[in-house]
């Protein structure tokens, strides 16, 4: 972590939060690299994709928790993040984050308890999403969405999927869950998880969060950074650590390379889920 003898006012907070497969660990290694700067990802620290302490708890079963019982976000921030300023100003970093998926549910609940925090909300097209979001086979390290039914999983795996959302009970979502392919529940956990945060960003002032798309980093990812840095208000020019950081190969990318999908290639049932529930937010997010 770029750390120097920083003593100043309390750290200036920032939390990120996407679906997960955004180059949000990249993000996190290069912000990592700045002076006074610490970056964590889903709580702990990273290099490259190795990950280091846990600083921060690990809200992986909380975040399903949140998202079946709403009102119990702001008690669970409480809990788990109510010394994030403490354990900051004990570090001695004047900037101080966490990027996760697991920030999701609580967002508004983190805005409230935590007023001069801002937040980068980070957003990936959704069928470029649905190809990387699960490995089809062999172990997945970084399990983000639902896998294929017949696919055997490790113990992390199995914990992982604990956390992760699905319909709530009751829904018509959650009656018709079982007979979707795995590519339809992530079609329906991409639009779900980018609803929750549409809908809690629009609670915030436009001066507290700040929009990264995935496609434009790909295509810039310098330039891009450059935008973040100016919206937490990092001093001085980018460090050059930083900078390779983001020319380098990316991060956590799937070895297997999974094809592109298209509209045209998904099943009757996988292009239903995909019209009810992708595209209004696909409207929402790129109109």
């Amino acid at each position: 972590m770029g750390r120097s003898s920083y003593s100043g006012a309390l750290p200036r907070l920032f939390f990120g939060a996407s679906t997960g497969r955004t180059a949000t660990m990249a993000f996190a290694n290069a912000l990592n690299s700045e002076t006074d700067t610490t970056c964590l990802h889903e709580g702990k620290f990273r290099q490259e994709e190795t990950p280091g302490e846990q600083v921060l708890s690990f809200l992986t079963l909380e975040n399903r928790l949140a998202y079946e019982k709403p009102n119990a976000a702001h008690e669970i921030v409480a809990a788990k993040r109510g010394n994030t300023l403490q354990i900051a100003g004990e570090r001695g970093d004047r900037f101080f984050g966490d990027v996760a998926y697991n920030n999701v549910p609580f967002v508004a609940a983190l805005a409230k308890a935590f007023p001069d925090a801002r937040f980068v909300f980070f957003f990936r097209q959704c069928l470029d999403f649905v190809r990387s979001a699960a490995s089809e086979e062999g172990t997945d390290e970084t399990p983000v969405g639902w896998p294929p039914k017949d696919k055997p999983l490790t113990n992390v795996e199995r914990y992982i999927a604990l956390g992760r959302l699905q319909p709530r009970e009751g829904s018509d979502s959650a009656r018709l869950w079982d007979s979707w392919s795995h590519r339809a529940q992530n079609i329906w956990l991409w639009s779900e998880t980018n609803r929750l945060l549409l809908d809690q960003t629009a609670e915030l002032p436009k001066n507290r969060f700040k929009t990264i798309y995935f496609e434009e980093f790909k295509s810039a990812p310098v330039a891009t950074y450059e935008t973040l840095r100016a919206f937490l208000d990092l001093p001085g020019d980018m460090q050059q650590a930083s900078k390779e950081i983001l020319l380098a190969r990316p991060i956590n990318m799937r070895r297997e390379k999974p094809a592109a999908i298209t509209v045209a290639e998904l099943d009757s049932v996988e292009r239903a889920v995909f019209e009810e529930y992708a595209q209004p937010i696909n409207r929402r997010l790129y109109s």
